[in-house]
């Protein structure tokens, strides 16, 4: 189960587009970050990676640049380095939500559960709205088998976004095996109680 990245959107200028067209060095390090930008949406991730990093030395505190290296890096395995990239945006926005989704769904692939909770919690307390977060933190009680929780997750990111499929997908499936495994609670419940009866039964001979 993979979870979903949020990707960062820049708003390119004019004279940011030109000078990736053109091929032209960048200047700045928003143009660095654009030119990163437009090589991550082509695929080439090792060369936004360098782009992205020449924005970061021109501008040590550009969390914007962080969040894009981070996710070329995830995009290319390297999810030390992402984590890495990921926590500096915290350090520098340390409300940034959308940092903070993506070093859970980092955790959660490098199986860090809770780590990656602990994200998807922190992001669920600054903004109780931020349905990803919910959708996030249900996969993880769905891959514990701690249905309940999982449910209550995708109910909460259905509510705040009826129409999304995901989360409704999810739900549904997730309401199938609560359902089973109170079944075969039930089930062992029964067979727990015949087993009292029949060994009271004997005492009593």
């Amino acid at each position: 189960m993979k979870a979903r990245i949020i990707l960062i959107i820049a708003l390119f200028t004019y004279f940011f587009m030109a000078s990736v067209i053109s091929g032209q060095t960048p200047q700045t390090a928003n143009a660095f970050l654009t030119r990163g930008i437009h090589f991550a949406s082509l695929g080439d991730y090792q060369t936004a990676i360098m782009d992205f990093s020449d924005a970061i030395r021109m501008n040590p505190g550009f969390t914007t640049a962080y969040i894009n290296r981070g996710l070329a890096y995830t995009q290319t395995g390297d999810y030390t380095r992402a984590i890495a990239d990921f926590s500096n945006a915290i350090r520098l926005e340390p409300n940034n939500l959308v940092a903070y989704n993506n070093r859970g769904s980092v955790y959660m692939r490098t199986d860090n559960i809770e780590l990656a909770i602990a994200d998807f919690t922190r992001i669920i307390r600054l903004d109780p709205n931020f349905t990803e977060a919910y959708i996030n933190r249900g996969h993880i009680h769905f891959r514990r088998r701690d249905y309940d929780l999982a449910v209550a997750d995708y109910q909460a990111a259905v509510r705040l976004e009826p129409n999304n499929a995901i989360a409704i997908q999810w739900l549904n499936e997730a309401r199938t095996w609560q359902m089973e495994n109170q079944r075969r609670q039930g089930n062992n419940q029964s067979w727990a109680d015949e087993n009292r009866r029949r060994l009271g039964d004997n005492q009593r001979r």
